[in-house]
């Protein structure tokens, strides 16, 4: 052989392989013409996460507020859209399964005072810019909430817990008193009232 038909014998293993690559057109179309709707991604981030959060609970934890906060969005944007088709992903039960999900992972893993108390403002700021939930989630997502701070260790702590999550209670103007009522009986100092 010379060395012309050998270069010949290489060109066209090149273009062999090329052909066979993954990055080729043919190859890359028939990877990517997949549908992937949005709850299968979420469900796949939220597998994700519960991977890393058996390893770093407060980050878990804030992942999945991330995510609610993301999913509660999606809801906002699908709404003022004008999507209101049956077919459409409920994004408000994905948020609120993400948020169930933090609780969930407060309740199991989270046994220091200070991860708790951080926890705890990190789910108030969450649940302070989430607009969509139903009245029932929203009041049932506050109430935990709330209650989580009622039962901090130290007292300091559960006081300012409850000034903070009473800010929650009065995402609507309607109700306030009876917000306001509800939100006392969890203070940890009755005998000021």
């Amino acid at each position: 052989m010379t060395n012309t038909d050998e270069a010949e014998e290489k060109e066209g293993e090149k273009k062999d392989e090329q052909s066979d690559s993954p990055t080729s057109p043919e190859k890359v179309n028939l990877i990517f013409n997949k549908a992937v709707n949005c709850r299968k991604l979420f469900v796949f981030v939220q597998k994700l996460i519960a991977g890393v959060a058996t390893a770093h609970a407060e980050m878990g934890l804030k992942l999945y507020l991330e995510c609610a906060l993301v999913a509660e969005n999606c809801a906002t944007m699908n709404v003022r859209g004008g999507n209101h088709s049956s077919s459409s992903c409920d994004f408000n039960g994905m948020a609120y399964e993400f948020i169930a999900q933090a609780f969930i992972l407060y309740e199991d893993e989270i046994s220091d005072s200070k991860i708790q108390y951080r926890s705890i403002v990190s789910m108030v700021g969450t649940l302070l810019s989430c607009r969509s939930f139903a009245k029932e989630d929203y009041e049932s997502l506050i109430t935990k909430t709330t209650q989580y701070g009622a039962k901090l260790l130290r007292k300091p702590d559960q006081c300012k817990m409850i000034i903070m999550c009473s800010h929650l209670f009065y995402r609507n103007e309607k109700d306030v008193s009876a917000a306001c009522l509800m939100n006392m009986k969890f203070l940890p100092y009755k005998s000021f009232f």
